[in-house]
């Protein structure tokens, strides 16, 4: 289901879609409650009525049951309700996670790249994550402060009906009640957005000293201490946001308490005033002067509460809408015509990162040709893997022309993108699922003979005979599930990159965690496997140039030199150089 805009009316809309027997539900029992309160009222007073007058046999035991048993049914219904309204709470919650949770991480995966490396976003992120209860709380917040609303109005004309002035008293009291009520609303979002931002710095702290991916440098370093320390300093910020949000909801509801109270005894004398002067029944009276004494609660924890929570849901719902209208990666095209590349250009492109000054390429141009071999050379913070986050278009903000056959990358949809280029990036991810899974990410529609094949390119054989099943799960996340090395995962990662037949090939440093000696064994495998491929690596390490047929020496943002291992070294420049700083790694 997609909205336009994220608010209260989207939120109805979206309880009614995931739950629309429960919805009914809280519509009719909304409307039962706004009557009970006036049928409560004449009820009561018709029955004191109708029993004085019993007492004093002008009237029979007939008159006095019907008001009576119509106060037992109200009474009684009223309590059974909530009962009810909790079971449709957790039914319609449950439901509503779910649908939330899809149209959240389907809006994630859509999210532009740059997004994910802002820390106003990622603080927008932690407070959405779990706001499929907030839309049911904002949905049920609409009929509680109708059906209170309605009940105070109820009240208000009952007393109208007795004393006009009372009545004006009542509205008079209540207006400044409503404003208060509001600025509390917006008071406590605002605490708990704070809250939120302490909170994702903590929960990064627990990760650490509990997460799988930390422990052996964890056990290793022995770093415990320090991350406590992180971890107490922003839990205590936490702690005392969440304390400091909870004693301001306390006070707001109980200053609006006091002051209800206040003025109901007001209201009562006033009331009392009347039934003197002869105005209303002893009936009417009684029953009126206990509706007043329940308007307190009603106006100070319900009608406030209910206002001052539509004022935060409000808040959090802009969050949501904000959140839902981030901007996407172009994601449509035509990605199933997209031709095999015959040419990638750099043409004078300048870029630097968002929200930053410094460029990191500095009028970068460069020509990359079908089915030859690219090395990417440079020193670290050179601009090397920025290259390859335009060319793969997670940046598109960037100055210049970047040309695929001829046309500019930022006409390219991102799925198209995705069909031009397989990656293997330095931090490559470890799926803890099975080596099938692993391979086929990304490409629903490979059959097993594919991963068969690709399997046998990247010499994996061994490692499927030790698991003894392409289908049990890698890593330690499961019962049953097998570790495997660090060079066995970098095989994996290339051939879910490998997979994907015709794509242009892209290992961004992969082996830099390795030695030299078993880094240049691996490019020298790597470069068996690519042959007949268009791939690029990136290295600051020199072990794979040997490899490419044009080397790309970047520095400061811009080609310093390009050409063959060989054209390079006799040149003796900067290539040269780094060269011979490192030959000793790669030669016996």
């Amino acid at each position: 289901m997609k909205f336009k805009k994220i608010n209260e009316l989207s939120c109805i809309r979206l309880c009614f879609s995931a739950a629309p027997l429960a919805m009914a539900f809280t519509v009719i029992n909304m409307i039962i409650l706004m009557a009970s309160p006036s049928i409560k009222i004449y009820a009561t007073a018709e029955f004191i009525n109708a029993s004085m007058c019993l007492l004093v046999k002008e009237t029979s035991m007939a008159e006095v049951l019907f008001p009576i048993t119509l106060v037992v049914v109200v009474e009684g219904y009223s309590y059974l309700e909530k009962s009810f309204r909790s079971i449709i709470r957790i039914h319609a919650v449950a439901k509503l996670r779910t649908r939330y949770g899809m149209m959240r991480l389907n809006k994630i995966e859509k999210i532009a790249y740059h997004n994910m490396e802002d820390p106003e976003i990622l603080d927008l992120l932690k407070r959405t994550e779990n706001e499929g209860e907030i839309i049911f709380k904002v949905y049920q917040t609409i009929l509680n402060t109708i059906e209170i609303a309605a009940r105070v109005v109820s009240v208000f004309a009952a007393i109208m009906t007795a004393s006009v002035m009372t009545g004006i008293l009542v509205l008079t009291v209540s207006l400044p009640l409503m404003r208060i009520a509001v600025k509390a609303g917006e008071k406590q979002y605002d605490m708990e957005k704070a809250e939120a931002a302490y909170k994702r710095h903590y929960e990064y702290f627990y990760s650490l000293l509990t997460g799988r991916d930390s422990v052996e440098e964890r056990t290793l370093f022995q770093y415990g201490p320090f991350v406590e320390k992180g971890l107490k300093k922003y839990y205590e910020m936490f702690r005392k946001k969440s304390i400091a949000v909870n004693i301001r909801r306390n006070i707001n509801v109980e200053v609006g308490s006091i002051a209800t109270s206040l003025f109901t005894i007001l209201i009562s004398s006033m009331l009392l005033v009347s039934y003197f002067h002869h105005n209303m029944t002893i009936g009417l009276f009684l029953s009126l002067f206990a509706a007043v004494m329940s308007l307190t609660e009603t106006m100070s924890w319900g009608f406030a509460g209910a206002i001052s929570n539509m004022t935060n849901n409000h808040k959090k719902l802009k969050d949501m809408d904000a959140f839902f209208h981030l901007p996407e990666e172009k994601l449509s095209g035509n990605s199933a015509g997209v031709t095999a590349v015959r040419i990638i250009e750099f043409k004078n492109v300048w870029f630097k990162y968002p929200n930053t000054e410094n460029y990191i390429l500095k009028g970068l141009s460069l020509t990359l040709l079908s089915g030859y071999h690219y090395a990417f050379v440079g020193k670290n913070g050179a601009g090397k893997s920025t290259v390859i986050k335009l060319l793969t278009g997670l940046y598109r903000e960037y100055e210049g022309e970047i040309l695929i056959n001829g046309k500019e990358l930022k006409e390219y949809s991102l799925e198209e993108l995705r069909r031009i280029y397989a990656i293997v990036y330095q931090d490559f991810a470890k799926y803890q699922v099975s080596m099938y899974d692993n391979i086929s990410f990304g490409n629903p529609g490979c059959t097993k003979e594919q991963v068969d094949e690709v399997i046998k390119t990247c010499r994996l054989e061994n490692l499927v005979q030790k698991i003894g099943d392409v289908n049990r799960p890698l890593g330690k996340i499961s019962q049953g599930s097998i570790e495997v090395s660090g060079g066995e995962w970098q095989r994996i990662a290339l051939a879910r990159a490998l997979i994907k037949k015709g794509a242009v090939l892209v290992l961004d440093e992969p082996t830099s965690s390795l030695d030299p000696i078993m880094e240049n064994k691996l490019y020298e495998e790597f470069g068996e496997i690519c042959e007949s491929r268009t791939a690029i690596f990136i290295s600051h390490r020199l072990g794979s140039t040997k490899l490419a047929d044009v080397i790309y020496v970047i520095d400061e943002g811009k080609i310093r030199e390009s050409g063959s291992h060989e054209e390079l070294m006799k040149k003796r420049d900067f290539y040269a150089e780094m060269y011979d700083s490192q030959k000793g790694w790669y030669e016996s």
